[in-house]
């Protein structure tokens, strides 16, 4: 949604002048491993969390089908609309897949789905 704070603060200000709804959708958020990192995380099983590194590789963009016409694609070569990183959804190989690995001091978990 963004990427600095100075962004995320001026999209809650024009949220708040708007007074739009604005949300994001978790599409892995409703998955039962998600749920259970999560509890096992606020019950201190891992111990203070050191490191959380999430990644979902996709290759659906590693060519250059908005040449095509996909105007679901269109975005990507236009910063304006696909920010300061960029798309990342180039990793030729993965068709759809998602890693969650949460490293604590006591311990760690590690989820992948593909």
């Amino acid at each position: 949604m963004t990427t600095t704070l100075e962004d995320a603060v001026a999209l809650e200000a024009v949220v708040k002048k708007t007074k739009r709804f604005m949300g994001v959708t978790y599409t892995y958020s409703g998955y039962p491993m998600v749920h259970e990192a999560r509890e096992m995380v606020a019950a201190g099983l891992l111990g203070a969390i050191r490191v959380v590194q999430v990644e979902y590789p996709l290759e659906w963009m590693a060519t250059a089908i908005e040449t095509q016409g996909n105007a679901q694609a269109a975005w990507r070569t236009d910063p304006k609309k696909s920010g300061r990183g960029g798309p990342s959804q180039v990793a030729i190989g993965c068709s759809n897949g998602v890693r969650l690995r949460v490293f604590g001091e006591k311990g760690s978990l590690t989820w992948f789905q593909e």
